[in-house]
């Protein structure tokens, strides 16, 4: 009766499921704010912690403050931002690309420009900076 099969289930709308992706998506989501949580509390405990009065008289506690700033902190953020907005990650930040300070490197420059970089640095280090 009712146009079903006899001894057929019913189908049954499935209410409230969300899909593999919609799930990997929010599982991304969530994990991106934990790394974007952990990072900020880490910078704000070192940076309200015994760190900072110390490194004014001690190198070593500079350098811990700085090497926990530079590779535990500011990597988090970092990475809590591109998990949990990663659509917005080409307005937020522009593409940027180094060359070095050689004839050669003008060549290079033009293609990246025409590839799309926004900014170009260039590399001076060591001396090699005749002609810049």
């Amino acid at each position: 009766m009712g146009g079903e099969a006899a001894g057929a289930a019913p189908a049954r709308r499935q209410r409230g499921r969300r899909s593999s992706a919609d799930r990997v998506f929010l599982q991304t989501h969530r994990m991106g704010l934990a790394c974007l949580v952990a990072g900020l509390a880490l910078l704000l405990a070192l940076w309200l912690g015994p760190l900072v009065p110390l490194s004014a008289i001690s190198f070593s506690a500079h350098m811990i403050l700085h090497l926990s700033i530079v590779s535990l902190a500011a990597p988090l953020i970092a990475l809590g931002i591109a998990l949990s907005w990663p659509d917005r990650l080409p307005r937020l930040f522009g593409l940027g690309a180094a060359i070095g300070a050689s004839k050669e490197s003008l060549d290079r420059a033009g293609a990246l420009m025409d590839a799309g970089v926004d900014v170009l640095v260039v590399d001076t280090a060591h001396g090699h900076s005749e002609g810049v």
